[in-house]
């Protein structure tokens, strides 16, 4: 678990330098409820939701194929023209 959570964040933001044109990114992390959640937002250019099957998205697929491994839950709230939230919770 200790290296998961990184690894995803490191994905996460690995794809917001790569395609999302941001100009500010927060990261919040938080243990709750026996829970560990990461949320990952940008200020970028967001995409439609629907393309994440794209190739171009194959980081997204990998951090959501990690957290469905931990039992755990993935949710991406984007649209093109405005941000992207980028939510796992693993549970511990």
């Amino acid at each position: 678990m200790e290296t998961t959570v990184p690894e995803l964040d490191e994905e996460g933001l690995s794809y917001i330098l790569k395609y999302a044109s941001a100009a500010a990114i927060t990261l919040y992390i938080t243990h709750q409820n026996a829970k560990i959640t990461m949320e990952l937002k940008d200020e970028g250019i967001g995409f439609e939701p629907e393309d994440i099957k794209l190739k171009i998205y194959h980081g997204l697929l990998a951090i959501r194929e990690r957290a469905y491994a931990l039992k755990g839950e993935f949710t991406i709230d984007t649209a093109i023209g405005r941000e992207t939230c980028l939510m796992v919770s693993i549970p511990i």
